[in-house]
Order: C-alpha cells, then sequence, then structure tokens
C-alpha cells in the first residue's frame, strides 16, 4: 500500500517514512535506511523522520552515520533536547562514554526530566560512578515518585553496587507500578534464587502467556528470565525450552555472520607471527600498568578480576573497550577483512593513548584490570604494544562455557551465541586462536588460569596469580566476595557470594540438548 502512495505522491515523504517505519518494525534496518533518508529529502526538516532514522542507523551498527544525523538535527533545532539525548545514546553505544555524559547533561538543563535524569544514571552507571548514579536516581524518584523506569534503573544501579535487598525493593517498586514491565522482571530474577513455587516464578510464567495471546511472541529477556529461574528451580527441560526460544528471539533480530566471524579470527593469526610480534615489541611501551583478563564469555573473567582487584594494589577498570578504541585506526577487523597498518610508530602511540585513558581508573594504584574478554582476539596486539603488560587468560570446560553462553542473553552482542552450532564452531576458531598466542607469547606475560582450579584450590591459584602480576601476596584475594567494588556483568550474582562449585559441570544437566554444541565442537 505505502509502495503505491510513493507512485501516486512521489513529491510526499509520508509513504516512504512509513514504509521505513514497516521495515524497522521488521528488523530490516539498512533497507529502512535508505526510506528514511528519501523521506528526508522532503522540506521542510523533519524530526520524527529523523529520529526514526536514527533508530535504524543505531540498530544496523552504523552508529558514525547516526552520529552525523543527529549533530545535524542539532544543528537544525538548537532548542530541542531531544538532539543531545540521541547523541548521547549513539555516544553510550559507541563506548565514548565521558562524551555520552557530556550530551545527556545538555539535554537535561535544556528539558529538565526523568528521562535526561535516567539517560545520565546511566552513562555515570558504565563509567563506574556508582554513587553518582544513585544520587542522580534517588534526585529524579524525589520529583516523580510513581515513574516505574526511575526505579528499574535504581534497582539496576544498586544491583551493581551489590546491594541486592536494596535492589529487589526497587525492582519491586517498579513492577507494582507497571506489572508489564519484562524488564524490571529480568533485572529481579538476575539476582534472586527462586524456587518452583515464588510467586515471581507464577507472575513471568503469566506475563509470557499474555505476551504470547497479544502477540504470539514473548521478549526474549522473559525467556532468559524464565529460562534462569527454572534452572534455580531445577526444571532443566523447562528452563532450555525457554533459552532456545529466547535465543530464536534474537537471531530473528539481528543477523549473524559467521564466515565473516571466523574468518577474523584466521586473519589474525597470520598478520600477527611470532616474528612481527616480536619485532614490535622491542620498541613498545615498557608500562606494567595493565592487567588484561580475556578469554570466552563466561569463563571466569569477572571472578579473576574480582581476586584481582581485591588487592590493595589493583585497581579495576571492567569492561572497558580502550583498546579496541585505541587501535581502531590500525586494526580494522570488520566484514571478516582484517587490515593491519600496525609499525612501531603505530604500536607507540595505541600504547599511548590507552595508556593515557587506562591511568583514569588507576586512582594512583600501580596495576589496573581491563577485563574486556574480547581482548583475547587483540593478545597479539597487546604484547606488540605493551610487552610488559600481563595477559592473563581464561579458561573453563567448553561445555560449561556453551551453555552458559547459551542460556545468557548474549545474543545482541554476541550473535555466535544464538545457535548452538554456532557457538561451537566459534569456540573451536576461539581456541585455535588462543594456541597461536600460546605459542608466540611469553609464558610470563600470556598467563592461563583454569575456572576448574580456581574453584579447587582457590588460595593456591590466587598466590599464583598475584605473583605473576609482580605483587606481593595479600589475603584480601581470598575474600573476593566482600569486594564493594561495582561489577556490571552477567557474574554480578555470582561474585558476591562466596566461591562454590554449583556451575563445574553445569552442562550435564542439559545433555540431552546440546548435541548440536557437541557435534560443533568435535568431542562426541
Amino acid at each position: 500500500w505505502f509502495r503505491s502512495g510513493i507512485e501516486a505522491w512521489p513529491q510526499r515523504y509520508e509513504p516512504y517514512y512509513f514504509e521505513g517505519v514497516l521495515l524497522a518494525n521488521e528488523n530490516r534496518h539498512d533497507e529502512a535506511v535508505i526510506r528514511f533518508r528519501k523521506a528526508l529529502e522532503f522540506p521542510p526538516p523533519n524530526v520524527d523522520v529523523t529520529r526514526a532514522l536514527i533508530g535504524s542507523l543505531r540498530r544496523a551498527g552504523r552508529l558514525d552515520e547516526a552520529e552525523a544525523f543527529a549533530l545535524a538535527w542539532a544543528e537544525t533545532f538548537p532548542g530541542d533536547a531531544d538532539a543531545p539525548a540521541a547523541l548521547a545514546h549513539i555516544l553510550m553505544e559507541a563506548g565514548r562514554l565521558e562524551e555520552a555524559l557530556a550530551a545527556a547533561q545538555k539535554a537535561w538543563a535544556m528539558a529538565p526530566g526523568s528521562d535526561a535524569r535516567i539517560l545520565e544514571a546511566r552513562i555515570l552507571l558504565l563509567l563506574g560512578k556508582v554513587e553518582e548514579a544513585l544520587a542522580t536516581l534517588n534526585a529524579a524518584r524525589a520529583a516523580d515518585p510513581d515513574n516505574a523506569g526511575i526505579y528499574l534503573h535504581l534497582g539496576t544501579a544498586l544491583k551493581v553496587a551489590g546491594r541486592f535487598d536494596e535492589a529487589r525493593t526497587a525492582l519491586g517498586r517498579a513492577i507494582q507500578i507497571n506489572p508489564k514491565d519484562v524488564e524490571a522482571y529480568a533485572a529481579l530474577a538476575e539476582i534472586t534464587r527462586i524456587t518452583a513455587t515464588d510467586p515471581l516464578l507464577a507472575a513471568m510464567d503469566r506475563l509470557a502467556g499474555e505476551w504470547q495471546q497479544k502477540s504470539g511472541k514473548v521478549p526474549a529477556k522473559l525467556h532468559f528470565a524464565l529460562g534462569k529461574s527454572l534452572d534455580d528451580a531445577e526444571e532443566f527441560d523447562k528452563a532450555f525450552h525457554h533459552f532456545a526460544a529466547g535465543n530464536a528471539a534474537l537471531a530473528k533480530s539481528l543477523p549473524y555472520n559467521e564466515a565473516a566471524t571466523l574468518a577474523v579470527m584466521e586473519r589474525l593469526k597470520a598478520l600477527f607471527s611470532a616474528e612481527t610480534v616480536a619485532r614490535l615489541a622491542e620498541t613498545g611501551s615498557q608500562s606494567e600498568l595493565p592487567i588484561f583478563i580475556v578469554g570466552l564469555p563466561r569463563s571466569g573473567t569477572t571472578l579473576v578480576e574480582q581476586i584481582l582487584s581485591s588487592h590493595p594494589q589493583v585497581a579495576a577498570a571492567g569492561e572497558v573497550r580502550y583498546l579496541p578504541q585505541a587501535a581502531e585506526k590500525a586494526l580494522d577487523l570488520s566484514n571478516g577483512m582484517v587490515a593491519l597498518n600496525l609499525n612501531a610508530e603505530a604500536a607507540i602511540e595505541i600504547a599511548a593513548n590507552y595508556l593515557s585513558r587506562l591511568e583514569t581508573k588507576a586512582s594512583g594504584r600501580p596495576r589496573v584490570t581491563d577485563k574486556l574478554p574480547a581482548n583475547a582476539l587483540l593478545a597479539g596486539l597487546i604484547h606488540a604494544a605493551l610487552p610488559r603488560a600481563r595477559i592473563i587468560h581464561c579458561r573453563r570446560d567448553l561445555m560449561d562455557v556453551g551453555l552458559s553462553c547459551f542460556a545468557a542473553p548474549f545474543g545482541e552482542r554476541m550473535p555466535f551465541s544464538r545457535d548452538l552450532g554456532a557457538l561451537g564452531r566459534y569456540i573451536r576458531a576461539h581456541e585455535a586462536l588462543m594456541e597461536h598466542w600460546r605459542a608466540i607469547l611469553p609464558p610470563e606475560t600470556f598467563i592461563e588460569v583454569e575456572y576448574e582450579a580456581v574453584v579447587s584450590d582457590l588460595e593456591k591459584q590466587a598466590r599464583r596469580l598475584v605473583a605473576a602480576c609482580g605483587l606481593d601476596w595479600d589475603e584480601r584475594c581470598l575474600a573476593f566476595h566482600q569486594n564493594a567494588r561495582p561489577v556490571n556483568t552477567a557474574s554480578v550474582a555470582q561474585v558476591r557470594t562466596p566461591l562454590h562449585d554449583r556451575s563445574v559441570g553445569r552442562w550435564r544437566r542439559y545433555e540431552k540438548h546440546l548435541r548440536p554444541l557437541r557435534q560443533a565442537l568435535g568431542i562426541l
């Protein structure tokens, strides 16, 4: 109908715009962008079209283009607070958090309101400024006490701070105000150990039924929350059904280019030969500030960071994207075609850029952990630019890793986790790349630790890690669960409790469902 409208009224923006909206609703965002851009050709400038265009560019991962349109929006309509708010969202997704915070604060100054305060608090939380985020949300709550969104984000901030009882109270209030708030149910389930008779489980089940009846589909986050809750209740078949359904829902919304993803890892092995890495390392920075904690998702990286950051000489940066951002000019990992423009001068520049940002997290301490698991792909680059930096590679039973990835809502950021076969092939390629790093990097800087070994003998492994980082032993590393630092990962609840072995061999509870994963891993 809209295409016929385009033929009938080729000089009007509406048919292009509404067809773009339909395409966006079907997650066909690249096609939607074409329609929205066409709609913008017709004067006068239209904020609704611009907003929709930016939304589809963000969903398509085209953040540079989205930023350009947000800046143009702000220039055309300088009094519209939605323009800096849109820019803040884009910059937040790009990992440019300081710039994002400035844009959010500008939006608040132009039009004070709850949405602007929530946006500011979200960015503060990502920056690790938890107390500032809490203060911002509490101020927003005082001004708007019946806003469910404020309580949702307040609960999230309290969760990151490890204040779980208060977080549950805030999230419960969000649900009381808005009983259909899927995000609040998901956040509450994450930090609550649920039994088969828990009213929270029954409430989520009812909500899923309402979604199914109303629209024929259940939000992916609700599926994962139900899966986690049913896993707690030891209803493993039902739990797996929801994990699979949640991943299937995510797979419909975002494509995964498996060939390109696996090609990146193959290409990295070719580009970063032993000779290349050793030659560049001769002129690299001699700083020992960074401790890179890397590995597959769900391999124990948060646990290792929690142990090390309990040492008084170690600060925790968490999952920062400082290294990929510092290296983006020298190393392009897009579309499987890895381009390398790395020489001694570029390696020095990468190190200086990276260290200047990491030092802001040090608080005067001689070591800072950088726990971005995906930095495992860049271990060769790390050693070339920062040859004295420690790289701690976390390993875990591959079946447990696979199940844990599949059971978590990682699908938007880690699309390889949405299908068991694709997940297994990704893990195999990752293992092959780690074997390459193991062969070419010095063992005193590429240090490996097994999750199961940490669970079996915490003190032995903690002492080994502390010594490998060039530090004296400190008993506080054994009381890692008492570490009050902010934790903003999927392991937030686990690392706030004493160490246990409940997750070792967890995959066996789901063994009959995991044949595609085992086949892809080649361990049948």
